[in-house]
């Protein structure tokens, strides 16, 4: 009796395993080989060409209607100051911002992203650089923030025997209780990682009372 019973299970797993192979094989055959694609997008063409005209065209009323209103996406700023410091019609412009500021401070600089990075690069080449920031509170991936430029600064800093290049640790917390703090700790130990939350929650991340 019992190898019955054994043998009827098996027999029901092994439909399941079946079962899931052949739907498995349906998807598949159901995507298009790469001749069939090329076919499909060759026919495509023109229609995609026309969609990508029209947004071109759009795309340079909508700029020169910036221009006349005098109004700018978060964009469109961070790109015009970038260019100012990459373009060479811009070479006196550059010089004279670069010459301007002696000392740079950046807050929430875990939510710089690349563009932002290079222009900090560019306009702190003569200046003292001090940034501010904590992965764990990253809000603007949206905005394409890019948490692996705090990481890689930090252990860029840690690397160094020049003592100008610092990192400061502000563990300690003021605003809550021993007791929070130990438990944050823990859970924050237990689940961030460099590959969920672009930190390694170690003894140096700890939060101290």
């Amino acid at each position: 009796e019992p190898d019955s019973k054994s043998s009827k299970e098996d027999n029901v797993i092994l439909r399941k395993i079946n079962k899931k192979i052949n739907d498995l094989k349906k998807k598949t055959d159901a995507i298009p080989n790469v001749e069939k694609s090329l076919e499909i997008l060759n026919k495509l063409y023109p229609s995609i060409k026309f969609i990508f005209e029209i947004l071109e065209e759009l795309n340079l009323i909508l700029e020169d209607y910036k221009k006349e209103i005098a109004s700018y996406t978060f964009k469109d700023i961070s790109l015009k100051a970038f260019e100012l410091l990459v373009n060479p019609k811009y070479s006196k412009e550059k010089a004279e911002i670069t010459e301007t500021y002696k000392y740079i401070f950046i807050d929430e600089y875990q939510d710089t992203n690349d563009i932002q990075e290079e222009f900090i690069r560019l306009l702190a080449s003569k200046a003292t650089l001090f940034v501010v920031g904590d992965v764990k509170q990253s809000i603007y991936r949206f905005r394409n923030a890019n948490c692996k430029l705090f990481n890689q600064r930090v252990n860029r800093y840690k690397l160094y025997a020049n003592p100008l290049y610092k990192v400061i640790l502000m563990n300690y917390n003021y605003r809550s209780t021993e007791y929070i703090l130990d438990d944050v700790n823990k859970f924050f130990k237990a689940n961030m990682k460099i590959n969920m939350g672009d930190v390694d929650y170690n003894e140096d991340e700890y939060l101290l009372y």
